[in-house]
């Protein structure tokens, strides 16, 4: 991967476990 897609990349997963952390945070019971 180029740098600026390896970047992409690590942008999307943080995007990604907010919003895993938002849906927990609203529906704690659900296993991830």
């Amino acid at each position: 991967l180029r740098p600026d897609e390896r970047d992409t990349e690590a942008e999307r997963e943080k995007n990604n476990q907010s919003g895993f952390s938002h849906v927990f945070s609203i529906y704690p019971h659900v296993e991830t």
